[in-house]
C-alpha cells in the first residue's frame, strides 16, 4: 500500500527476498514482485527504494508476462516510469505474453505523459505489433486518444498504414469505432484506407 516505513523495515531484513528468487527457485511460474506491485500502484517512493538495491531485477515478468514498466505504463504512472527508465538495465520495449509493449499499454489507455517518455527513447520500436497485429498507434486511434495519436504521428518513423489482424489500417480502425477526430487527423497525415 505504499507504506515506506514498512518497506524500509522489510528491506533491512536478510531473510526476506524482495526479488522473487526464493519463490522462483521453488516454482517455474513467473512471480509478481514487490516492484511489480509498487509500479502498478504508482508508489514512486517505494519504487525508488527498491531500485536502489543492486539485487532488484526490473525486467522480471509476472504471471501475465508484464514487467514493472508495463504495469506502470498501463496505469499511467509517469513518475514510476521515469524511475524505471532511468535505470540502465531496464528493457523499455520488453513485451508481455500478448506481445504488447509498455508503449502499447500506455497508448491504449491514453496516458500521454508515459507515451511521451517512451517515444523519446531510442530503444523503443513504436511500430511493434501485438498478437492481434495492432500497433500502439492502432490502440490509441481505436480508443480515440487524439493527443496520443498526434504525439505518435509527430514521429517520422511511425508507419501510418500498418495493418491489423483483419487488414485494417489505423485509419479504418478509427472510423470503425466512430472516432471521427482521429480518423480526420490520420487522413490529414497520410494514412491510407484499405
Amino acid at each position: 500500500n505504499g507504506h515506506v516505513e514498512v518497506v524500509q523495515m522489510m528491506l533491512a531484513r536478510e531473510d526476506i527476498s524482495c526479488c522473487g528468487e526464493n519463490i522462483r527457485n521453488k516454482s517455474p511460474l513467473l512471480v509478481t514482485t514487490p516492484l511489480h506491485h509498487a509500479a502498478k500502484n504508482g508508489h514512486t517512493t517505494v519504487v525508488a527504494l527498491l531500485l536502489a538495491r543492486a539485487d532488484i531485477r526490473p525486467n522480471m515478468r509476472d504471471h501475465r508476462g508484464y514487467t514493472p514498466l508495463s504495469r506502470a505504463a498501463k496505469n499511467g504512472h509517469v513518475g514510476v516510469v521515469a524511475l524505471l527508465l532511468a535505470r540502465a538495465d531496464t528493457r523499455a520495449d520488453r513485451r508481455d505474453h500478448r506481445r504488447r509493449s509498455p508503449l502499447s499499454h500506455a497508448a491504449q489507455n491514453g496516458h500521454e505523459g508515459v507515451v511521451a517518455l517512451l517515444l523519446h527513447r531510442e530503444d523503443i520500436n513504436p511500430n511493434r505489433s501485438d498478437n492481434n497485429y495492432r500497433t500502439p498507434l492502432d490502440h490509441a486511434a481505436r480508443n480515440g486518444y487524439m493527443d496520443v495519436v498526434e504525439m505518435m504521428l509527430a514521429r517520422e518513423d511511425i508507419k501510418r498504414g500498418f495493418e491489423s489482424i483483419r487488414d485494417l489500417s489505423p485509419h479504418f480502425i478509427a472510423a470503425l469505432f466512430t472516432v471521427y477526430a482521429c480518423w480526420v487527423r490520420l487522413v490529414q497525415r497520410g494514412s491510407r484506407a484499405r
